[in-house]
């Protein structure tokens, strides 16, 4: 019969032999992993498909919220600069305000 590429009836082309055994190696080689992941993938999956009803019903409000999320970024990326900016005046103060915790705690 004619061979489409991929046949799975028919013998592979000679060409490709050592390609198919190096894809053969490379998937036995995987297996083990496989085998010792599988159990904790097992264990997962009714964690999974308990969470997925509150991830779907959370759906809509993430897409009601997107509109707002990026008209606000040009806002955020504007800002960005002055944070930056402010970063090293904060790192230095940091040791104070450390330092006041255990009086204003007490």
């Amino acid at each position: 019969h004619w061979c489409p590429p991929g046949c799975h009836w028919c013998p592979p082309d000679p060409v490709q032999l050592p390609l198919v055994s190096a894809q053969l190696r490379l998937v036995s080689a995987q297996l083990p992993l496989v085998s010792t992941r599988l159990p904790l993938v097992s264990a997962r999956l009714p964690l999974v498909s308990a969470r997925l009803p509150l991830v779907s019903a959370q759906l809509p409000l993430v897409s009601a919220r997107l509109p707002l999320v990026s008209t606000q970024l040009p806002l955020v990326s504007a800002r960005l600069p002055l944070v930056s900016a402010r970063l090293p005046l904060v790192s230095t103060r940091l040791p104070l305000v450390s330092a006041r915790l255990p009086l204003v705690s007490t």
